[in-house]
């Protein structure tokens, strides 16, 4: 899973015209996070968290071809916009939900990292956060498609 979130990870920091038409700025490394992410501990503007869903990974093996197999597994891939004004955070994190749909169905390999990729559900978040922090949030679904080759 480390293996995935990496490719995530260094698709966008290395695609920034993806943010770059969406008039954002781009996504740096120190902005993702594997895992669940404790906010108030996290700086910065934006924060990208990568969580796997271990529940549903799903293995497939094809009983004619026994030289290996495929493995779906599910992440949420979120983006966290404060520390800007309400209408400003709600603006971005819709263009940052773009900017990662547009990423997927134009390559969905991620540059060959994957055997594949699927968008599922997006879930907003406005005013997500409280009267010291302003944030909004989005919540995409993303399935990932991984070949292992047996020797």
């Amino acid at each position: 899973m480390q293996m995935i979130y990496e490719a995530i990870k260094d698709y966008l920091t290395t695609h920034t015209e993806l943010t770059e038409e969406e008039n954002l700025p781009a996504l740096k490394e120190k902005d993702f996070y594997f895992g669940v992410v404790d906010l108030l501990r996290r700086k910065g503007s934006i924060v990208v968290a990568i969580v796997p869903d271990t529940e549903n990974e799903v293995e497939d093996t094809d009983e004619d071809d026994l030289s290996g197999y495929q493995t779906d597994t599910r992440f949420t891939v979120a983006f966290i916009c404060r520390e800007d004004k309400q209408s400003v955070l709600d603006d971005k994190v819709v263009r940052y939900a773009h900017a990662f749909r547009k990423a997927v169905l134009t390559d969905t390999s991620l540059d060959g990292a994957l055997t594949g990729s699927e968008l599922g559900e997006r879930k907003f978040y406005f005013d997500a956060g409280t009267v010291e922090q302003q944030m909004s949030a989005v919540e995409i679904t993303f399935t990932t498609r991984t070949t292992t080759t047996l020797n």
